[in-house]
């Protein structure tokens, strides 16, 4: 996940948790699973995190090669898995989103000239301001061992 993120000048980390007992996951086989209804974010994401890990050595499978779209039984999504030698799973999902407007004042500039009998002439360029919205997007991604169910990190991101 912060490889993805790191590409992105506004994210902030604004809380992790990892477990003191965290192994290298380096050959081993995970998981990568976004949680949206939105198959193109889905794909996307999910896409980016397992080109990153694949670029360090890590076996990675996406939701999207094996889970369709709607309900799937745990215990399908598990067999999967575990036929698939998966070692861990990383869960990415939208905790919540902020959006917040603010006024961009206006500018003005000033300038003379000169046009002939007519003397100086002083002009202004009036530039309107104008309101902006933007989003803040509150993103979680857990790390998780899939062997012993027992979570290994944790980021709280903000972007």
């Amino acid at each position: 996940m912060l490889f993805i993120v790191a590409g992105c000048a506004s994210t902030t980390i604004i809380g992790s948790w990892v477990d003191p007992e965290l192994k290298s996951i380096e050959g081993k086989s995970i998981a990568v699973f976004c949680l949206t209804p939105r198959l193109d974010v889905r794909d996307r994401v999910e896409t980016e995190m397992s080109d990153a890990f694949q670029a360090k050595g890590v076996n990675v499978m996406r939701s999207m090669d094996f889970i369709t779209p709607g309900k799937m039984d745990k215990e399908v999504i598990e067999l999967i898995l575990k036929q698939n030698n998966i070692t861990g799973v990383i869960i990415v999902s939208l905790l919540d989103k902020e959006k917040d407007t603010y006024y961009v004042p206006g500018t003005t500039t000033y300038g003379a000239g000169y046009y002939g009998y007519y003397g100086y002439r002083y002009t202004a360029v009036y530039d309107p301001g104008y309101y902006q919205t933007t989003t803040s997007y509150f993103i979680e991604c857990n790390a998780t061992s899939f062997l012993d169910n027992k979570g290994a990190i944790t980021w709280t991101l903000r972007n």
